[in-house]
């Protein structure tokens, strides 16, 4: 996943898709603020704006994981560019969330549920990075070296840092998906706190 970073066209993308999301949430907060029973056809509008603006940062992110990916098949690195199909799976499923959500001119529970598993999909593959770097630490080389007391010796919590990360993301993937069902208090109390 870090490929993604190492490269100007992909997080020129990256930066370009968090600007315009940001954009978006901010027509989406307008879209609350305005919201008055004299402009209801104001608020609609910037709320339909904000979400078209979101599914254009998604649009970049996507961009973004391929042309990371191109880049790897270029060089035929081939587990970190399965890796990264991975990652484009899950962006594409997001995206096409947002799509949906855009297109319908509100958010619909299909547009949620697509998007939890696209969220899904990123966590398992956290998951799988928390194991591998578990894997990692507890192998002859981390055996070897002396721990001073205090210290831990270096990288050897980075296990933990991923476990944490992917429970974040089961998550949010959980409240994501539970926003289509937000219109009833109590799964919409449930998903405004996950």
């Amino acid at each position: 996943m870090e490929h993604i970073i190492k490269s100007l066209t992909p997080v020129a993308l990256l930066v370009a898709g968090a600007v315009v999301f940001v954009l978006g949430t901010a027509f989406l907060i307008a879209s609350d603020a305005t919201l008055s029973p004299s402009s209801l056809g104001a608020s609609s509008d910037l709320a339909q704006a904000g979400r078209w603006l979101q599914f254009l940062a998604g649009a970049c992110a996507l961009g973004a994981v391929c042309a990371a990916g191109w880049e790897l098949i270029l060089c035929s690195e081939w587990a970190a560019g399965a890796e990264i199909a991975a990652v484009a799976l899950g962006i594409l499923l997001l995206t096409t969330g947002l799509l949906v959500s855009a297109a319908s001119n509100g958010p619909t529970s299909a547009a949620a549920v697509t998007g939890a598993v696209g969220i899904g999909i990123w966590a398992l593959l956290v998951l799988s990075r928390a194991a591998r770097a578990s894997l990692a630490e507890q192998g002859p080389a981390h055996g070897a070296r002396t721990i001073v007391p205090g210290n831990q010796g270096g990288r050897g919590r980075q296990a933990d840092l991923w476990l944490a990360a992917a429970i974040g993301l089961f998550v949010l993937a959980i409240g994501y998906g539970f926003t289509s069902a937000a219109g009833s208090r109590g799964p919409g109390i449930a998903a405004g706190l996950l």
